[in-house]
């Protein structure tokens, strides 16, 4: 595995993915600092078995807590990304597809669902005729009754990007918010305090240089530092500021699912709607 390979960029396919990369990014430094393949397991076994109360061993324990934090951190924006893109393109099918009938979708999704994957109820299959051999063939039976459809109706299915009932563990549209990311979002903010300059000369005492074509050597005027800080502080105010909204778009939405009328067609489009919101990053953010 490649270095720092720990927060890979997603595929900037949209306004969401290039945003989350941008975050990310504002966590370069976290991530050089607690990434462990330059650890040993003989290391590994002193800080946990040998001598585990060491200062180091106490450093040790604290990165492997943070990069464990930080895994958990790449994999949900992941998932969130990834289940705004479905939960839209799912909305955006329906309507292409059933023209706001529910109940229509809700017949073809049960039919499709368990040709594929089958079913352990009698009456979800009826005779079709024999096969080439003489052996009895099958088919689906088409329900349209309020009971055999209650699992596969685009309620249902919408719920599955959501967290909902049916779904495991893990990070779905609008389960954590904006303030279950800090302190991440901190670090993000105030890039500038951790910049590579004062880590340099905090370490080191050391100063900046330019090298010139020629080989020869020239202080970085530290006015050219703070100017260069002072445009990440105010590019990671902007990122900040979009990540906390679509967060907590992504949140309200969520909650706007989970109380709606499973039967009420236009809260679908409001749904998807504010997906779209949140895909594209159309938020004001000075509102």
């Amino acid at each position: 595995m490649k270095r720092f390979q720990l927060m890979h960029a997603l595929a900037p396919t949209d306004n969401l993915a290039i945003l989350f990369n941008e975050y990310m990014e504002g966590l370069s430094t976290l991530m050089t600092m607690s990434e462990p393949s330059y650890v040993t397991m003989a290391e590994v076994r002193e800080y946990t078995v040998t001598k585990p109360r060491t200062k180091a061993a106490k450093s040790y324990r604290h990165c492997a807590k943070r990069y464990y934090e930080l895994l958990i951190l790449r994999f949900s924006l992941e998932s969130i990304h990834e289940n705004v893109l479905k939960a839209i393109a799912l909305l955006e099918g329906f309507y292409a597809t059933y023209d706001d009938n529910l109940l229509a979708y809700a017949i073809d999704n049960r039919f499709k669902i368990i040709d594929e994957y089958g079913s352990d109820e009698e009456s979800d299959w009826e005779k079709d005729g024999l096969d080439e051999q003489g052996g009895q063939k099958w088919k689906v039976t088409v329900k349209t009754d309020t009971k055999s459809l209650r699992h596969y109706t685009l309620h249902e299915e919408l719920g599955s990007f959501f967290g909902g009932e049916s779904c495991g563990r893990g990070e779905y549209i609008g389960t954590s918010t904006p303030e279950d990311f800090y302190p991440n979002t901190d670090m993000v903010a105030q890039q500038s305090e951790f910049s590579f300059r004062k880590m340099v000369q905090g370490a080191w005492g050391a100063e900046l240089v330019r090298v010139a074509d020629d080989g020869s050597r020239s202080p970085i005027p530290l006015a050219d530092h703070i100017e260069d800080e002072m445009n990440t502080d105010i590019k990671a105010a902007d990122v900040v500021a979009r990540f906390n909204g679509v967060l907590q778009l992504a949140w309200l939405t969520r909650d706007f699912y989970l109380k709606m009328d499973p039967e009420d067609l236009s809260a679908y489009s409001q749904v998807l709607q504010a997906l779209q919101y949140v895909r594209d990053v159309a938020i004001n953010i000075n509102a």
